[in-house]
């Protein structure tokens, strides 16, 4: 069986696609597995800002290789996915996330956000991080940033930059843990949405589902779910502050989230009886609060 997974281009999306390559290998060695690079909108203006871009620019093409056949499976960062896609696709039960925490590189060893001097050039082009650190540092000037995770080190080195905040799971799938400063605790900076989660896409009548079944995660599978559900009631912009970070346990969930620039971020326990309506009702107090 022939199988071509579309990805992005990038070095970080490629290794991610590796993952999942990796995972079919170890259900039936035989599969023949083509990993098939695809520019994104997103990657093709690395001039413009993200939010006059619009939604979906590091996925919308990629889906639209699935809807035409062009490919089998897509993979994504699962946090770059607007909340509604296309009817005819649909996200299968995933693989194990990496690290979903925020994490500071700052251009002198051993500094961290607290210790950065005053009025420190911290870049960073999302909403959501600039609203949490502010509340940490109300004195630090944010400046917008883009390219890949390289990129973005390399212009902390060379410009006027004391430091960035990225994602963990990007540095550690590109083995550059070296490079992290500081961890922010999922309190202090509440991450994306399904932050550190691989969104692997097929068409709705694909034969692949079943096979995904078998390789699934059931604890990342199922914070997929309640953190997507959380996204896809606000229906907001994929670029608004939206924060979300659902914790398993034994009898319920913790959801941490927040909703906008003042950073009011919440914090609820809920019991297994009443996860998806208290999630949908969160998201929607969330909304008309604004």
């Amino acid at each position: 069986m022939r199988i071509r997974i579309g990805t992005r281009s990038s070095r970080l999306a490629l290794a991610q696609t590796e993952e999942v390559k990796q995972a079919l290998l170890s259900y039936d060695s035989t599969l023949e597995i083509e990993i098939v690079p695809i520019s994104t909108k997103g990657d093709q203006n690395k001039k413009a800002s993200l939010e006059s871009l619009g939604n979906g620019i590091f996925t919308s093409t990629i889906e639209h290789a699935l809807l035409d056949d062009e490919i089998d499976v897509a993979v994504h960062s699962l946090k770059d996915l607007p909340a509604l896609m296309q009817d005819a696709l649909t996200l299968v039960p995933t693989i194990k996330s990496c690290d979903e925490r925020d994490v500071l590189i700052c251009k002198v060893p051993g500094m961290t956000l607290v210790n950065l001097p005053p009025h420190a050039k911290v870049a960073t082009c999302s909403k959501r991080r600039i609203a949490a650190l502010k509340r940490i540092r109300n004195d630090l000037e944010f400046i917008e940033i883009r390219g890949n995770v390289e990129t973005r080190i390399k212009k902390l080195y060379e410009e006027d930059i004391d430091a960035l905040v990225l994602a963990c799971a990007g540095l550690k799938r590109l083995h550059l843990e070296d490079k992290i400063s500081q961890y922010f605790d999922i309190v202090e900076v509440i991450p994306s949405p399904c932050q550190g989660i691989l969104g692997i896409q097929v068409k709705k009548d694909s034969p692949l589902i079943s096979i995904f079944e078998q390789l699934k995660d059931e604890a990342t599978s199922k914070r997929m779910y309640f953190e997507r559900l959380f996204l896809q009631t606000l229906n907001a912009s994929c670029h608004d502050a939206i924060g979300c970070h659902v914790t398993l346990l034994e009898e319920g969930i913790e959801l941490d989230a927040l909703y906008g620039t003042s950073h009011i971020a919440f914090h609820h326990e809920i019991i297994k009886e009443d996860i998806e309506h208290r999630i949908i009702q969160i998201a929607e107090e969330l909304k008309e609060n604004g």
